[in-house]
């Protein structure tokens, strides 16, 4: 992931994501993450291929990466996801 302060913070990003985790098995598979696209202005739970694993607000999606917003535990953090690194999504 990369930081870029450049993008404007949207007015209706949500206080918090909500307080359950989803669990992997009924999330959309590796496959399936160019419909992504779709979801712009929504909070989904993102996979990454390194493991890591977090809630994310979608203010845009390009050609190679998604901008938005990632939950770090007590706020909202403005990140670049590259697509190539999603496993998959809830």
């Amino acid at each position: 992931m990369q930081r870029n302060g450049a993008y404007p913070r949207p007015a209706r990003l949500p206080a918090k994501p909500p307080s359950v985790k989803p669990e992997r098995r009924h999330a959309l598979p590796h496959a399936m993450v160019g419909s992504i696209v779709n979801l712009t202005g929504v909070v989904v739970y993102l996979w990454l291929q390194n493991g890591r694993s977090f809630w994310f607000y979608i203010a845009d999606v390009q050609k190679d990466k998604i901008i938005g917003y990632a939950w770090m535990g007590q706020g909202w953090q403005r990140q670049d996801v590259i697509l190539k690194l999603v496993w998959s999504y809830y």
